[in-house]
């Protein structure tokens, strides 16, 4: 039997134009037997990477050498001007034709849509080298041409392609047999074109190759296919496909084009020609310009980092801050991070002080690093609330770390301009953010077309509304168009790779989130500056305030960001003495959608019997000093330290495990784990009730670091209620009229 590959693919990421996800794609291929597949999207590159990465896990776990091969169906016009235009489909053979197909197309894609995007004959001739052009389809120039009897059209097309690619160039040939129902005009259409192009093939000696214009996966995605491509081209009263572009096996194929089996060996001849090359590369952001007298960013780190300290603890820094900023700051160092750490730092000390943008204490994992504290990127000590590095970057993870800053409403903006204008607008980007369609949509699409909801199910992997990240923000050490595909709309540039696949491309993500409640909080402190004259520093605010804290216990929580669900309340109202280590422990309840105490409970276990205990039962008890049951990330981390020995790395390794259930590791950490309580003094029953409540609540835990700073803003909000009620009031009332 002839091999053969698919290179006419197209998935979810050609806009209304497919339902194929990409890993659907892929998994067909290799379930047919075939040694690789290329993803020719139209007019952009959106899923080149995730397209990549699966075929490169497939491989991993197949130790298999799946080849994916990267393209894209172009549309071309002869001159910027013209209003006249064709398709080919190009496919890169290496490395560099990647990169000179991430070039055509970013060149295209500036100020206009996908569906509109357009290279000219001039990109092609200066960065042809490394592709293969493949000439459309019926919407190809020669094809076209061909079929409507405008040969001399259709040989100038030919001869200019096979000036600039030589062998490289090849005739696509392509067959839909339509079936009754369908749109059968392509028959007839697809039945001139390739009698032309055969013709053509051999007056000028050009190879041919089979393709099929895949759209979906299986014969019976069909009717959902059809009914997709009616509602986004609003064109009812008529076929739009022929039913026949589903992924065919070679057999099918065979069939189609058995009078002309060189066409069906081409696809080999072109997928011999293609290189498996890696399309990956490290992660890097710009250089940070260095003041005057230090030489590296690592050297200014490290005397910024202290230098702030100072501000913090003393002039003499303890013994215990200086021994936990080396350990951070090595390793920091160590992997190539001082210039990410000192983008961060100038960029929240420019939003304080430059932009007057209130920002947030911090988000995430960052408060668990000193380093971050002291370049005022965060402002939690994590010293104080025991929140250990290693949460944030241990040693076993290679990944970038991750930074959040929270700012109030329109900081996002504000920053990214900034950093633009500091960096240079070839290396800062904003994140495009893809949606599926709704189910309300496929429902309405099942009514439209009398269809079932299994027959649509394709449709809710199909792309809808393409939105821009409202936090993340692209960096780039090299050009981001040399990284990543791009579009630019009103002169910005747009990452069409999302947050993951960027990163994986070598750029890095920062993330700037506006955030309400720092608006709000901003604004009454500026109200109460006007009307009193008091200046109010929040983080001078006294943490045991009565006042504050019993307007908590009386459940006083309407406005008061994560505490002003009914049942919050209600757990607020039945807990005695509360201080804010208690309101921390409630958020880790309510963060969770506040759900509250019904939401869930969690397990004790016991001599191997299993008691649930409510979320107030739990806080009640750590509040009399029994921390039996953790609820906290980090919790977990610090008892296997004390109770186990295990360093702080692996600690963090155990934490990952139980909260992704990752059954594979924990077997082996569980062992350790009973070994080194009972070396330490511990019996084996309480080692397992301990490990097993571990296990029993593994998908609850949430972590400290998060939970304190968003806690904190909650508590600055409920003490200015408290203390300044008609400021506070006034500028709530505005807000609600808004």
């Amino acid at each position: 039997m002839r091999d053969f590959i698919h290179l006419s693919t197209h998935s979810i990421y050609s806009r209304c134009y497919s339902t194929a996800t990409v890993e659907d794609i892929v998994d067909k291929a290799v379930s047919l037997g075939m040694p690789g597949v290329a993803l020719t999207d139209k007019a952009n590159m959106m899923g080149v990477m995730v397209f990549f990465q699966y075929c490169k896990k497939i491989n991993a776990a197949r130790h298999s050498n799946f080849k994916p091969i990267i393209g894209c169906e172009l549309n071309l016009r002869q001159s910027e001007s013209s209003d006249l235009m064709s398709q080919i489909t190009v496919l890169a053979k290496n490395r560099t034709g990647y990169e000179n197909l991430l070039k055509i197309m970013n060149d295209s894609c500036k100020d206009t849509c996908f569906h509109t995007a357009f290279t000219i004959p001039m990109m092609l001739e200066q960065h042809g080298q490394g592709l293969i052009v493949l000439a459309g389809n019926l919407e190809g120039g020669i094809q076209d041409g061909a079929s409507q009897n405008r040969i001399e059209e259709a040989e100038e097309i030919l001869q200019w392609c096979k000036q600039i690619w030589g062998d490289d160039f090849y005739l696509e040939i392509q067959r839909h047999p339509a079936e009754q129902g369908w749109n059968q005009d392509i028959i007839e259409k697809e039945k001139q074109a390739n009698a032309a192009i055969l013709d053509l093939a051999s007056k000028y000696g050009v190879n041919i190759v089979a393709a099929n214009h895949c759209r979906f996966i299986e014969p019976s995605d069909a009717k959902a296919a059809e009914a997709f491509a009616k509602h986004t081209s609003g064109i009812m009263d008529k076929p739009r496909l022929s039913g026949q572009e589903w992924l065919k096996s070679q057999d099918e194929m065979l069939a189609l084009f058995e009078d002309v089996p060189e066409a069906i060996d081409n696809t080999m001849e072109i997928f011999e020609k293609c290189e498996y090359y890696d399309i990956c590369s490290e992660m890097a952001v710009p250089a940070f310009p260095l003041p005057e007298g230090f030489d590296s960013s690592e050297e200014y780190l490290r005397h910024l980092t202290f230098h702030k300290a100072q501000s913090i603890y003393g002039d003499i820094l303890p013994s215990n801050v200086v021994e936990r900023l080396e350990k951070e700051l090595d390793r920091i160092c160590s992997r190539g991070y001082a210039d990410f750490f000192l983008i961060y730092e100038d960029l929240v000390r420019i939003a304080r002080e430059n932009c007057n943008l209130w920002v947030g204490p911090g988000r995430g994992s960052a408060p668990c690093s000193l380093v971050c504290y002291c370049l005022g990127i965060t402002q939690i000590d994590p010293i104080a609330y025991n929140l250990p590095f290693e949460r944030f970057m241990c040693s076993h993870n290679q990944y970038w770390p991750n930074i959040d800053l929270d700012v109030e409403k329109d900081g996002h903006k504000l920053l990214l301009n900034y950093l633009i204008n500091k960096y240079g607008e070839d290396h800062v980007a904003d994140v495009i953010a893809p949606t599926n369609l709704n189910d309300s949509t496929v429902r309405q699409l099942a009514r439209d077309f009398d269809l079932t909801m299994e027959e649509c199910a394709p449709l809710h992997h199909v792309l809808g509304r393409l939105g821009v990240h409202g936090c993340a923000i692209a960096m780039g050490k090299d050009k981001v168009g040399t990284c990543v595909p791009i579009v630019v709309v009103s002169g910005r540039q747009i990452s069409l790779y999302d947050c993951v696949q960027m990163e994986n491309a070598g750029l890095t993500r920062l993330d700037v989130l506006d955030v309400k409640a720092l608006t709000r909080l901003h604004t009454v402190v500026d109200l109460i500056r006007e009307r009193k004259g008091e200046e109010i520093d929040v983080y001078a605010i006294n943490l045991n305030d009565k006042q504050t804290l019993r307007a908590f216990e009386y459940g006083n929580t309407d406005e008061i960001p994560f505490f002003d669900a009914s049942d919050i309340k209600r757990m607020l109202m039945y807990l005695l003495s509360i201080n804010f280590e208690t309101l921390v422990e409630v958020l880790s309840f309510c963060i969770f959608k506040n759900k509250g105490q019904d939401a869930y409970s969690f397990k004790k276990v016991s001599n191997k019997v299993i008691d649930s205990c409510s979320p107030i039962s739990i806080i009640q008890a750590r509040q009399q000093g029994d921390n039996s049951i953790d609820i906290f990330q980090e919790e977990i981390m610090d008892k296997m330290c004390s109770m186990a020995d295990f360093s702080a790395d692996d600690s963090d390794l155990v934490r990952k495990a139980l909260c992704r259930d990752a059954s594979e590791y924990l077997d082996s950490f569980k062992q350790n784990f009973m070994m080194g309580g009972l070396k330490n003094g511990y019996t084996l029953n309480e080692l397992q009730d301990v490990w097993e409540t571990w296990y029993q609540n593994r998908t609850h835990y949430f972590f400290k670091s998060h939970a304190v700073c968003y806690t904190l803003m909650a508590y600055w909000m409920m003490y200015l209620k408290v203390h300044y009620a008609e400021e506070f009031n006034e500028v709530m009332s505005a807000i609600d009229k808004k």
